[in-house]
């Protein structure tokens, strides 16, 4: 019997965090042992219980270094200089003609020792992505976001009361923003930071930004930026340094609250070489104008079509490719503009060269940035999104992939599966470590995080066991079936008490703690508890969750804590086993079988999670770690469909559009006879009985029902459900949890 050929490999000349990381050149150290490897032991990143979270994945090697190639200090080695912490390297299987990825990640240390004076050996740590992933630190959702589109300069203005200014945030060095008064000076007017501009997503959930009291302002309580609206000419101004910026091709962002007064006043304000100027300003009437006015050719402005109110604003104003463009809140609008020369600006205010303001801005300000391009509009939206609500509402799978963006990791050593949860907003992530903040959005979906045997990072959504309904793979005795065999030695099915809980406490971040209880399981196994947390976005995905994890741990499931196979002593039965045991992967559904004399079989249905491959040129063992598979039900949404026409009192019938399975199930299928729908119509709302249906095809997209007479008129797409139970009103409210996949969801 002959064992797989592998290879360890080392890309000695990539960066791990560079523009090839996705891309390794990767050279072979030693095929079959030969010549250097003596052992492998690739662990891959796993977890004892399937409610912890994935560790880090590990891979032990030992190298003969006789010669010192393997050292880091010797310039004689064939790989000097670059043994160095961090090489990627990967260990691969090829059998039967293919060729399988055991495990990837990167070399951490290089540690030299030496048997004798002669035998050098070399014992490379490893680990795989989840090591640097756990050391990186997230910037804050909203602050990441705006350092990811390479800002000129960014001044949060988050500093503490008592600052004098604030510092740049961007990744060029500048200097400070300085208050600033005209020469007249400031008069009666004041600024301080620690004003409260709740922007989501930066360093906590209410942000600090700067605010300045204008002499003579009309507004009350913390204002920004400004100064008295009659023109005295003594005010305050947050400047900003002077930078050479195209004014062909430019934008800058800002938020703003509490913007008070009738009278107009200047947000943003830039001077031009040439006398004029660009600017950001508001209306007397609350509009929102970007202009620019060069000295050598006419104004030119553009009006966003709506107004601003009081309240907290994201704003955006700039120009490229010859066009103005303002936004406000995510929302944009352009229009044609000249160009020309900034080389001052101003927050809060306006003056020219002789330091004399007029139409000053009271109110708070923060988040000041400028970009060197318009960003598009998709990135004015992100903006938006991050700093209004701290992105909620976006998928799990959506906050994994904001977070790696954050991070800087290469979306080519990703795997996303599809995630089912709405989240709720990514609270602040400073100093929070990037795989922690990943771990967290897998707690909140029930799903999991690992690394890949091929070096991605890996998210699955709850889904993706749910719907294994069968073992892909079988250990076991009978080898003529196709099963694999397993070593006795370690094999240990057993119940773990400390797994059964008769209370789960399941706590949404910004929301409620749900609770559930079994008294009998408390009777019958003592009262033990686990209290969890999740970033949901609905307090129902909490209840959820706490019922689901009741359900699934009142009783004792039985366990298998790890499964040896000594696959390089199988002798010729080996040659139907390798391509499964090299194929296996993390979250995949096997069947344990075992079949001991003089008593019943045992059969245990379950999960991958964690395999470990030991490696030597005359060995090899897979060492695969197991927990119980989950029972074959789904939460079934509940049944909605809009009115595909209107409807008026009196009718006996009514037009509805397709529910959501609507492509496989047909109208008599679903709605049958005596069924009660109620029409979700406000003050209108009423509650009908089905007296007859149509016989539809698959797939439909329109049907007539009868029912009884109606006392209400309704209008086309008003929404059509079963009856809720009490105090629900959205029908939608378990879309997202019976989600099987991107595009089919169940109800009844």
């Amino acid at each position: 019997m002959r064992l797989p050929d592998f290879q360890v490999q080392v890309a000695w000349a990539t960066d791990p965090n560079g523009p090839n990381a996705a891309t390794p050149a990767w050279q072979d150290i030693g095929s079959n042992g030969a010549n250097r490897v003596r052992s492998v032991t690739a662990a891959r990143s796993s977890r004892a219980y399937e409610l912890d979270q994935f560790q880090t994945g590990t891979c032990n090697l030992s190298l003969l270094n006789w010669d010192g190639a393997f050292t880091p200090l010797n310039s004689a080695s064939p790989f000097y200089p670059n043994v160095t912490p961090y090489r990627p390297v990967r260990v691969l299987a090829s059998y039967a003609g293919v060729t399988y990825p055991i495990w990837q990640g990167y070399v951490e240390r290089w540690p030299a020792t030496w048997a004798d004076p002669v035998q050098g050996i070399s014992s490379p740590t490893c680990v795989d992505v989840m090591g640097p992933l756990a050391s990186i630190d997230l910037p804050p959702v909203y602050v990441g976001e705006v350092q990811l589109d390479n800002p000129t300069l960014y001044y949060p203005l988050a500093e503490p009361s008592g600052a004098a200014g604030g510092g740049n945030a961007s990744a060029t060095i500048q200097p400070p923003a300085l208050i600033k008064a005209t020469k007249y000076g400031a008069g009666t007017s004041t600024y301080a930071f620690g004003a409260s501009l709740p922007v989501q997503g930066t360093a906590a959930t209410t942000q600090s930004g700067s605010t300045i009291n204008s002499a003579g302002g009309t507004t009350s309580g913390p204002t920004g930026l400004g100064i008295t609206q009659a023109g005295s000419g003594r005010s305050l101004a947050l400047t900003l340094p002077s930078v050479t910026i195209d004014p062909s091709n430019f934008m800058v962002e800002l938020w703003v609250a509490n913007i008070g007064g009738t009278a107009a006043s200047y947000l943003w304000f830039g001077t031009l070489a040439s006398g004029g100027f660009v600017s950001l300003s508001v209306g007397s009437d609350r509009t929102i104008h970007g202009q620019i006015s060069p000295t050598s050719s006419p104004q030119v402005g553009l009006q966003f079509p709506a107004n601003m109110d009081t309240g907290l604003h994201h704003l955006v104003f700039g120009i490229s490719a010859g066009k103005i463009t303002v936004g406000i809140d995510g929302s944009v609008t352009t229009g044609a503009s000249v160009s020309t020369q900034p080389v001052q600006q101003l927050v809060g205010n306006q003056w020219m060269s002789d330091n004399n303001a007029s139409f000053p801005q009271s109110g708070t300000i923060g988040h000041v940035a400028l970009y060197p391009t318009v960003l598009t509009n998709a990135r004015i939206l992100a903006h938006y999104q991050a700093g209004n609500a701290g992105a909620a509402g976006e998928t799990s799978t959506a906050r994994i992939a904001r977070l790696l963006r954050l991070a800087g990791w290469p979306a080519a050593l990703e795997q996303l599966g599809a995630g089912s949860t709405a989240m709720g907003p990514s609270v602040d992530n400073a100093s929070t470590k990037v795989l922690g903040a990943l771990q967290s959005v897998a707690d909140t979906e029930l799903g999991q995080v690992y690394a890949t045997a091929d070096g991605k990072i890996a998210f699955d959504g709850r889904n993706a066991r749910l719907s294994q309904l069968a073992p892909t793979v079988t250990f076991g005795p009978n080898t003529a079936a196709g099963q694999i065999p397993f070593l006795l030695n370690g094999l240990q099915f057993d119940y773990d008490p400390t797994r059964v809980f008769a209370d789960v406490q399941v706590t949404r971040t910004l929301g409620i703690t749900a609770q559930a209880v079994n008294p009998a399981t408390a009777v019958g196994y003592f009262p033990r508890g686990v209290n969890r947390t999740m970033n949901g976005n609905s307090d129902q995905e909490a209840v959820d969750q706490a019922t689901f994890l009741l359900d699934r741990y009142s009783q004792p499931a039985l366990r298998l804590p790890k499964l040896i196979i000594d696959a390089g002593a199988m002798g010729d039965i080996a040659a139907q086993s390798w391509p499964a045991l090299l194929a296996l992967t993390v979250n995949q559904r096997v069947r344990v079988v075992h079949d001991p004399l003089g008593q019943p079989p045992i059969t245990l249905d379950g999960y991958v999670e964690g395999v470990t491959h030991n490696i030597t040129p005359q060995g090899w063992t897979v060492d695969v770690q197991v927990s119980p598979a989950l029972r074959s039900y789904w939460l079934l949404a509940a049944m909605w469909m809009p009115l595909s026409t209107a409807a008026t009192a009196g009718a006996t019938s009514i037009g509805i559009g397709a529910f959501s399975d609507a492509a496989t199930i047909a109208v008599q299928s679903r709605i049958r006879n005596g069924d009660r729908l109620t029409i979700l119509d406000a003050a209108n709302t009423e509650t009908v009985t089905v007296v007859g249906q149509p016989s539809t095809g698959t797939p439909w997209t329109t049907a007539t029902v009868s029912v009884s007479a109606l006392a209400f008129a309704h209008a086309a797409g008003v929404t059509v459900s079963e009856p809720l139970p009490a105090g629900v009103t959205d029908p939608s409210t378990w879309d997202s949890a019976s989600t099987l996949d991107v595009s089919t969801r169940l109800s009844y």
